[in-house]
This record gives structure tokens, sequence and C-alpha cells, in this order.
């Protein structure tokens, strides 16, 4: 894929890599944070929308570790948006993270996900 930035606007529009240390750190933050999501959907769809395009890994762990949690805390299943979200945080989680560590996409999403499944277990 080919991206074109105006060199002005290069600072503010692309981030360098995480680095290895980052990505771990990243892994660690997803098990640890503990803060709910809004209860309103469309508030919480919302702020899940402006921190997935944050291009911040931080922001998206919110998102794919306060839906893992409200899914486990629901009796109905999450609504298509929710699902959506949630699915999108983990493919950006893993893709980045999985570059700098060397794994395969597919295989940091299970390991995300498992972070996070570990961490509302207990």
């Amino acid at each position: 894929m080919r991206l074109s930035v105006r060199r002005d606007d290069l600072e503010d529009q692309v981030r360098e890599i995480l680095t290895e240390e980052e990505a771990h750190e990243i892994i660690d933050y997803l098990a640890r944070f503990d803060e709910k999501l809004a209860k309103n959907w469309k508030k919480r769809n919302a702020n899940n929308k402006e921190r997935l395009t944050s291009g911040n890994p931080r922001e998206v762990c919110q998102v794919a570790k306060g839906l893992m949690r409200l899914k486990k805390q629901r009796k109905k299943p999450l609504s298509n948006s929710d699902r959506r979200q949630l699915q999108k945080a983990f493919r950006l989680l893993a893709e980045e993270l999985g570059r700098v560590l060397d794994e395969e996409a597919e295989v940091m999403e299970d390991k995300l996900r498992e972070a996070c499944r570990d961490s509302l277990a207990a």
C-alpha cells in the first residue's frame, strides 16, 4: 500500500511503529486496564470510534478490553456495531504487535484475546 502525506503534516498524521519493548507494554496494559465503557450505546459507540481512529494503541486496548468486559457481563450478545468495533480493535492491535514481535496476526490476536479473558476471569 502506498500512502501520500504532505511533509508538513507528517508528524501529525503518521507515528512510528512500536518497539518490541513498547509492544510488550501494550500487552501488559491490555491485561491490566480496568475501566468500564459508557453504558449508553450512542456515547459508547462514539467514544470507541474516536479511540479506534486515534492511532494510539492504548486507546485501542481500551476499546478491546471494555467490549470484552461488556460481552462477558451481558446476557444477550453484543450489538453489531459493538461486535465490529471489538473485531477491529483486536485486528489493529494484532497486526502491529504481530509485526513487531514477529508473530502471525492471527496468532497474536488469539494471544491478545486470551490476555483479556484471563484478566477478566481473575
